[in-house]
């Protein structure tokens, strides 16, 4: 046994490894064992909900100490037990006296013990005591034993004993060496602990490190050597496990190699069982836990009104974690009751540095068992409280107000540039003029063809026109051959490449209407309108695509996308609520932005006046992602997320450091999850008022407002159009004045009367016929005579 200084070193190193000791009892030291009361100390082990128990005790103590485990239900698959060599050094008093093997609820337990096998000088050893005793080992159970049910008659060293034969072996060399060799006096010693103050001895420290600097003796443990802190350094200890009659060794420790187990011999738990005990509770039946909790839509929400009569009206209570609360519940059998946060807040380091301040200070002071809330995971709680597995996985995000789009009557504009408009205009009518020359230059064009017919032909028309003879057509008709066949009506006046006509056909190309009749004959207008289609494919091409982007992506009229925006501008505010994860992890950030951020936040007080203020001012909120996604789907439906996720984080419950209930959540929130259950939970709670419009914003649809312009332009081209149509209308009335001889009035007015009544071919043709049997002298009036040639010249042109 190594005693208080063994528990001592236990419980520092259990501290370095974050090894929670629950509980830490002491059994009174009795010489009546049989009457030994323990139920106490047994209890507190169960209250502390341990599922590992280590025992150092003296054999005696031991025994009573199990059957009275056994009593509380300590024992069985679900606990295990482990034993220091206080405990196997007397491993006798644990057998039963009866039928002499291990009683149901020893068996499985486990054990350290020193390893005293094959050793050589153990060997000498046992020969020497059985000469110097003629064989007779006498009443020394300390010493020596015969239990495990062995056949053999020779003796077996206890491995107290042998740690006794060593020690006082090491002490005798010690001395040997400080007195003979060295020759320094030493003194008797004077001690007396219950002395004050305490009178220790003086050469104690001297004789101390005589013994360290021991180096390389063989005893009967071993080879024996100590390091600085006086720990063994070639030592070695075994594993063993107590089975029905004996200790079986399962493994071996060594200094600077550790724990290797063996693989023939594998640990028998209690109840027989190969597989290791779990710390976690599988049902926590019958217990009742304090759930703490805070209002935090959607995950916690607090009627007040309904608490304000009875806080233990579970009915006040609401929310994504209230009902993950009632499934756990179900499924691992726990009563629970809600306590509110003391100060309405999650927890978050006081200024000094010293404690916290919300949940996590209440977890901290044992006033709640668990924080049921969606607790947000960061380092520096990690560091104060245990989490469990997130059931919620998100992140830092920013938001603030979607401002409402300004319908622009002339959005289609917005493709192109002013620079691009104009550029485009000047190509068109580059191109009229191009292909109006080239038209005119070509000896294939309209003009240039018959030039050039004029020029080949070997009849005597162009004969004659070549050598400047006018062929007279009538005594009234000044034109010359070419001019009558350049004027001739059965010619296609369409195919004339003038600037109308050039016009209309860039027009055309420019706008993809088509077919368009008349084009260039001449390769090189045709050459130079082939490159102007292909300019105009690209050129839609181009608007096309960049008018769908521009429908379709929102644009936020500040210009905010990312940190480095909205640190380098001064119009919009930002900040947090107060002692939050998101303040926390923006304190500790290292990048120099964020620290920027962190140093210019206006900070709220409450999540509720965070979000208000994101939807009123120039605010920008930063606050978890999970609970901004459910306030933006939460009329009037006005805030969005803009740029990236800053951090990604997890909620979970918080825990008090090494609680017992921890690995119980979390199997059952593994369990859920598995099932799905987290997800259908998540998808029920975060769903809004706005969750139906998804996340199209209002700028990428199309309403009316949108073709204002294109209504507006529209009607201006009706206009302009309608003044042409009625020029045209005005011009052939002048001329109809002067072919006629009738007044300007009478020839409009005839002009709007046949727009719409036009005469039949037949009457016209019928009404001919009459009038040719009429007196040729009959004489008609102004306007008789005026409707009739103009009947003969419109039944002319439709027939």
């Amino acid at each position: 046994s190594y005693g208080i200084n063994g528990l001592i070193t236990f419980q520092k190193y259990s501290n370095e490894r974050k090894i929670k000791i629950s509980a830490n009892e002491m059994v009174p030291l009795t010489k009546d064992l049989a009457n030994i009361d323990v139920s106490k100390q047994v209890a507190n082990l169960k209250n502390s909900e341990a599922r590992i128990f280590i025992m150092n005790v003296h054999s005696g103590y031991a025994k009573p100490i199990l059957e009275v485990a056994k009593e509380m239900g300590l024992i069985g698959g679900e606990y295990a037990w482990v034993v220091t060599d206080a405990t196997i050094n007397d491993v006798d008093n644990l057998l039963n006296s009866t039928n002499g093997i291990f009683d149901d609820y020893i068996q499985g337990m486990v054990g350290f013990m020193s390893s005293i096998c094959c050793n050589g000088k153990k060997e000498e050893f046992l020969k020497r005591w059985a000469e110097d005793t003629d064989g007779v080992t006498g009443d020394v159970p300390w010493a020596m034993d015969s239990w495990g049910g062995s056949s053999s008659t020779e003796p077996r060293l206890q491995s107290r004993a042998s740690l006794t034969y060593d020690s006082v072996w090491v002490i005798a060399k010690a001395l040997h060496k400080l007195m003979y060799d060295d020759h320094l006096q030493v003194n008797q010693p004077d001690v007396d602990f219950w002395s004050t103050p305490v009178r220790h001895y003086n050469e104690g420290k001297m004789i101390l490190d005589y013994m360290l600097d021991i180096k390389d003796y063989e005893g009967l443990t071993g080879m024996i050597e100590f390091d600085n802190n006086g720990g063994p350094v070639k030592k070695t200890y075994d594993l063993v496990n107590f089975r029905v009659r004996n200790l079986v060794k399962v493994g071996e420790w060594k200094p600077n190699i550790g724990l290797k187990m063996n693989d023939s011999e594998k640990i028998l738990w209690n109840g027989q069982t190969l597989k290791p005990p779990s710390s976690a509770i599988k049902s926590l039946k019958g217990r009742t836990l304090r759930l703490g909790i805070t209002h935090e839509p959607p995950f916690i929400q607090i009627d007040f009104n309904c608490t304000a009569k009875d806080k233990t009206n579970k009915a006040c209570y609401s929310g994504l974690c209230i009902e993950l609360v009632e499934k756990l519940a179900h499924q691992i059998e726990f009563e629970y009751e809600f306590i509110e946060s003391e100060d309405k807040k999650f927890g978050s380091p006081l200024k000094d540095g010293k404690g916290w301040n919300g949940l996590i200070k209440m977890l901290l002071d044992g006033k709640i068992d668990i924080g049921a809330v969606n607790f947000a995971m960061n380092k520096a709680r990690e560091q104060a409280i245990d989490f469990s597995m997130p059931f919620i996985n998100t992140g830092l995000v920013m938001t603030t107000k979607i401002k409402e789009s300004k319908s622009d009557p002339f959005f289609w504009t917005k493709p192109f540039d002013v620079d691009l408009w104009y550029a485009i205009l000047a190509f068109a009518v580059l191109m009229v003029l191009l292909i109006w020359l080239y038209d005119h230059m070509s000896p294939f064009g309209y003009y240039g063809r018959r030039m050039h017919a004029a020029l080949r032909c070997a009849c005597k028309s162009c004969e004659s026109f070549r050598c400047n003879k006018e062929q007279r057509i009538s005594d009234d008709d000044n034109s010359c051959l070419f001019e009558t066949r350049l004027c001739d009506p059965s010619e296609n006046k369409e195919e004339l490449m003038n600037v109308g006509n050039s016009l209309w056909m860039v027009a055309a190309c420019l706008f993809s209407i088509g077919p368009v009749e008349g084009v260039p004959r001449n390769m090189s207008g045709r050459l130079i309108l082939a490159m102007w289609w292909f300019m105009i494919l690209i050129v839609t091409a181009m608007y096309t695509a960049n008018l769908a982007a521009f429908l379709t992506v929102t644009r936020m009229e500040n210009g905010i996308n990312s940190i480095s925006d909205l640190i380098n501008q001064d119009k919009v505010k930002w900040g947090t609520v107060n002692g939050t994860n998101a303040e926390i992890l923006l304190q500790f950030a290292k990048s120099p932005e964020l620290e920027t951020v962190y140093s210019k936040m206006q900070r709220v007080g409450t999540i509720e006046e965070g979000f208000q203020r994101a939807r009123e001012d120039n605010y920008i909120f930063f606050y978890g992602g999970a609970i901004v996604t459910f306030e933006a789907n939460t009329k009037p439906c006005n805030l969005q997320i803009i740029g990236e996720q800053l951090f990604s984080f997890g909620y979970a419950f918080g825990f008090p450091p090494h609680s017992p209930y921890i690995e119980t959540f979390n199997a059952a929130l593994l369990n859920l999850s598995e099932q799905n259950e987290l997800d259908a939970l998540w998808k029920k709670w975060s769903k809004g008022d706005c969750a139906a419009k998804g996340k199209t914003s209002k700028s990428s649809s199309l309403n009316l407002a949108n073709i204002y312009g294109l209504c507006y332009t529209f009607f201006v081209v009706i206009a302009v159009s309608g003044i042409i149509l009625l020029g045209e209308i005005v011009y052939e009335s002048i001329m109809d004045v002067k072919r006629f001889k009738t007044t300007f009035l009478n020839a409009v007015k005839y002009r709007l009367i046949y727009i719409w009544k036009r005469p039949e071919y037949q009457n016209c043709k019928y009404k001919a016929m009459q009038d040719n049997k009429r007196n040729s002298q009959q004489v008609f009036s102004d306007e008789e005579l005026w409707t009739m040639l103009y009947l003969k010249k419109m039944l002319k042109r439709f027939l």
